[in-house]
């Protein structure tokens, strides 16, 4: 089962993901990049330059590929598997400080 880090975009899930992954010697998995590489989204937005992930389609793949050595980090926690999963880790950031984040971002 998978160690899951979700949050919204800015406030560090990537970091901690890695991190976590790192000290604990599993996998990491950004699931944006996965979704991409294995066409597991139903279409690209333009307005919102971005793919719009397929969660029938995403929750089957890892259904199929994810054992108990990942630690996912996504925003689309609704993708994963609910049996998939042993840990959620929410992350929170202060708004004004997400906000800095995101305006450094562009």
């Amino acid at each position: 089962m998978a160690i899951v880090v979700t949050g919204t975009p800015g406030v560090g899930k990537t970091t901690v993901a890695r991190e976590l992954a790192k000290r604990l010697g599993l996998n990491y998995i950004n699931l944006a990049e996965l979704v991409i590489s294995n066409k597991l989204y139903s279409y690209y937005d333009d307005s919102l330059k971005s793919y719009v992930v397929d969660v029938i389609k995403c929750r089957s793949y890892l259904s199929e590929v994810l054992s108990c050595r990942e630690v996912l980090d996504t925003h689309v926690l609704d993708a994963i598997p609910p049996e998939k999963t042993r840990i959620v880790i929410v992350l929170r950031l202060n708004p004004l400080e997400l906000k800095k984040r995101l305006q450094l971002r562009g």
